[in-house]
C-alpha cells in the first residue's frame, strides 16, 4: 500500500496505549498528526516523537466527551492543514464495578467518554469529509461487549458493543460521499493502562488463552487502523475487525498448550 503523505490524521487519546500506538504508526507512513489527549504532556510527548519519525505534528488537549472540545478540534485542524482525512477514535475507560454496585454516575461517565466521544466526533468530522469527498474513520471497540464478557465490566462491555452499532448505521449515512466508517476490536493489548487496572498478574492469565502466544502491542492496533485508513481500503465500510491473536476464536477459551496437546496441532513456543 501507498504511504499517507499528504494526508492529515486525528488521533484521540494520543497520549498513551493504543492511541499513541495508532498515532505513531500514522506517522511513521507519513501522515500528518493531531495528537489529542486530555492530558497535555502526554499529548505533547506524542506528537515529538511523531515528528521524530519525521511527520508534523500537533498537540491538542480536549475533554472528547464536550462537544464544544470536538468541534474546536475539527476547526482547528481544518484551519493547521486545511484537511481532515483521517480520524482515529480511540478512548476508553474502564473502572471496574459489579452491575449491582456499578453508581449510575459511572454508568454515564463511562458511556459519555467510550461512546458520546465517537458520536460527537462522527457529527463535527462528517462535514468536512463530505465537502473533500473523502474520509476515513476508524472507532477503537473491543472484544469485550461484541464477543466476549468480562465480570465487573458489564458497563464497559455495553460501551464497546454500542459503538459497533454506531459504526455500521454511520457508514451507511457517510458512504455516498466518499467516506468509509469501521472499528477495530482490540483483545488483550499490553499498556500502561491496563497494567496499572489489572496488574500484570492479569496478563500473565490471558496470555495462555491467546493462541498466537503473547499480547497485542500498541502497534499492532495501529497498523491494522493504518490498513482501514489507507486510500485502498476505499471498498471496507461498517465493519469490525478483530485483531487479538485468535484469542476469540479458541474454543472453550482453551489455551493454546491444551489445543496442541489435544488436537496435536503446531508446536507452542
Amino acid at each position: 500500500m501507498r504511504t499517507l503523505n499528504g494526508q492529515t490524521a486525528l488521533v484521540t487519546g494520543a497520549g498513551s496505549g493504543i492511541g499513541r500506538g495508532i498515532a505513531l504508526v500514522l506517522a511513521g507512513e507519513g501522515a500528518k498528526i493531531v495528537a489529542v489527549d486530555v492530558n497535555e504532556e502526554r499529548a505533547a510527548a506524542t506528537a515529538a516523537s511523531a515528528r521524530d519519525v519525521g511527520a508534523e505534528a500537533i498537540t491538542a488537549v480536549a475533554d472528547v466527551s464536550v462537544a464544544s472540545d470536538i468541534a474546536r478540534l475539527v476547526a482547528d485542524t481544518v484551519a493547521w492543514s486545511a484537511r481532515l482525512d483521517i480520524v482515529a477514535s480511540n478512548v476508553g475507560i474502564f473502572p471496574d464495578a459489579p452491575l449491582e454496585e456499578l453508581e449510575e454516575a459511572t454508568w454515564d461517565r463511562v458511556m459519555a467518554v467510550n461512546v458520546k466521544s465517537a458520536f460527537l466526533l462522527l457529527q463535527a468530522a462528517l462535514p468536512v469529509m463530505r465537502g473533500q469527498q473523502y474520509g476515513r474513520i476508524v472507532i477503537t471497540g473491543s472484544i469485550t461487549g461484541v464477543l466476549t464478557g468480562v465480570p465487573a465490566l458489564a458497563h464497559y462491555g455495553a460501551s464497546k458493543a454500542a459503538l459497533v452499532g454506531l459504526v455500521r448505521g454511520a457508514a451507511l449515512e457517510a458512504a455516498r460521499d466518499g467516506i468509509t466508517i469501521n472499528a477495530v476490536l482490540p483483545g488483550n493489548i499490553d499498556t500502561d493502562g491496563g497494567r496499572a487496572a489489572g496488574g500484570a498478574e492479569y496478563y500473565d492469565a490471558m496470555r495462555p488463552s491467546i493462541p498466537l502466544g503473547r499480547l497485542g502491542l500498541p502497534e499492532d492496533i495501529g497498523w491494522a487502523v493504518r490498513m482501514l485508513a489507507a486510500p485502498e481500503a476505499g471498498f471496507i465500510t461498517g465493519t469490525a475487525l478483530i485483531v487479538d491473536g485468535g484469542q476469540s476464536i479458541a474454543e472453550g477459551g482453551m489455551t493454546a498448550e491444551r489445543m496442541a496437546a489435544v488436537f496435536s496441532v503446531g508446536s507452542v513456543a
